[in-house]
């Protein structure tokens, strides 16, 4: 699992798993799955990220990672 953040424009990107991003699926107007053809979530780019939940918040509400998985690293 990889974190980047684009400070200037307020975007996080949480890649996942490695893999062809086939679509996006918006999930709100500020959240975006990045999905293969199977529909397993690769990526997660949250706009506005510093007006919403941690990443570890998102990532478990919506069940993308287990609580062993969660991010402690450093953004990248």
């Amino acid at each position: 699992m990889q974190i980047s953040k684009d400070i200037e424009n307020d975007i996080t990107y949480i890649r996942l798993k490695a893999g062809t991003i086939e679509y996006t699926k918006e999930q709100d107007d500020w959240l975006l799955f990045d999905c293969d053809k199977n529909g397993t979530v690769l990526g997660v780019e949250i706009l506005f990220a510093s007006r919403q939940p941690s990443e570890n918040e998102i990532l478990q509400k919506y069940a993308l990672v287990d609580d062993d998985t969660l991010l402690d690293a450093k953004p990248m």
